[in-house]
């Protein structure tokens, strides 16, 4: 049966829906309220006729959209719009513009498709991104309490910041003028809003990780040196499932780890293997040598043999293939900001195909 095709151009009040159906050569326009009702009888209509095949590029409407139009019985998809075929010479962006196109390029199999976690996948993910969020609440307040004590020559000098001991010597710190002492007390205040909020997500993640449906993946995950509870989770959700991924470079692309390249004729131009902004704390550590016991051996322990077995060797592949770039490159000692501290390291991390084996049905 012939296929009616739709993209839509979605944004926070309006969607312009370009509609293609079988023997049309020009798409069809329709410009309608972004709300349900006014979806679902477009989408009612459509289907009279025959079947029907949307897409949207993901932004603003998130997974919603595709949720309502799956249930009506559309074939949806959702596609990256970093990937969408655009024309360098194209100066004029509209919304209608958009949908023509974007439907043009949808028969004609030219888009790219991302994967759509369930409500419940989802519902998590953003869990883990508003802990990190938080986190980054923290850092920043941190940062104006200590300004503001060094701008009044308050510097501590005894030890490591934020220690017990540190968090004594600031609660001690008292100013005669009352605006700067009100200063200081509500920046302490929010900062101890944020680290309550913080330790709360930390044990609500803790509680979620335990669950029946993340708590073989999560153990799996706790075998690799550098992955706690959080990053297990985090990882977890964001990916969702490894085996979406055939090789282990795809991996790398999605996480977007790779190098650039911008070459032509006899120029070539390639970029830096490594961004520090996508720098990855954990994997540091398989610049040093693999521990057999503590914490790490126990949570192998309690893994089934051939999970901990992929935990167990695994790492020791990573640290001796970093060990052999250190050499190679006549590099003294390669901290988190060389090439075993970002996605150097979480590549070897995944890499394996023995992890992406194991973890693939978890």
């Amino acid at each position: 049966m012939a296929i009616t095709h739709v993209a839509l151009d979605d944004s926070k009040r309006v969607i312009v829906a370009g509609i293609l159906r079988p023997e049309a050569t020009q798409p069809e326009l329709r410009e309608i309220p972004n709300d349900p009702r006014h979806i679902r009888r477009l989408f009612e209509r459509l289907l009279h006729a025959g079947p029907v095949h949307a897409c949207y590029e993901a932004g603003v409407s998130g997974y919603d959209l595709y949720r309502q139009l799956t249930a009506l019985g559309v074939n949806c998809v959702v596609v990256a719009p970093a990937l969408t075929p655009r024309r360098p010479g194209e100066r004029v962006k509209t919304d209608r513009r958009d949908a023509a196109k974007l439907v043009r390029l949808f028969r004609a199999g030219e888009l790219t498709t991302i994967h759509v976690p369930t409500e419940d996948q989802e519902g998590l993910r953003d869990l883990t991104r508003c802990r990190d969020d938080v986190r980054a609440d923290v850092i920043r307040w941190r940062h104006r309490v200590l300004k503001l004590l060094a701008r009044h020559g308050r510097v501590y000098h005894a030890g490591k910041n934020w220690s017990q001991a540190h968090w004594s010597w600031i609660r001690a710190q008292h100013f005669a003028d009352a605006a700067l002492a009100r200063t200081l007390e509500a920046s302490l205040e929010a900062l101890d809003q944020a680290l309550r909020r913080r330790a709360e997500l930390d044990q609500a993640i803790e509680t979620f990780a335990a669950e029946p449906a993340y708590r073989t993946a999560v153990g799996a995950l706790r075998c690799f040196r550098g992955i706690s509870t959080l990053s297990a989770m985090i990882l977890v959700t964001e990916i969702v499932d490894f085996q979406r991924f055939h090789r282990p470079r795809a991996l790398m692309g999605y996480l977007g780890l790779v190098p650039s390249e911008y070459s032509s004729g006899e120029r070539q131009r390639r970029g830096a293997l490594i961004d520090m902004k996508y720098r990855d704390d954990g994997s540091v550590h398989y610049v040093y040598k693999v521990p057999t016991r503590g914490l790490l051996g126990f949570r192998q322990a309690v893994q089934a043999t051939k999970i901990a077995a992929v935990g167990n060797a695994d790492p020791q592949v990573a640290h001796d293939s970093t060990e052999r770039i250190v050499q190679e490159a006549g590099l003294d000692h390669l901290g988190a900001g060389g090439m075993g501290g970002g996605p150097f390291g979480a590549a070897l991390i995944f890499a394996p195909p023995s992890f992406l084996i194991s973890t693939s049905r978890l």
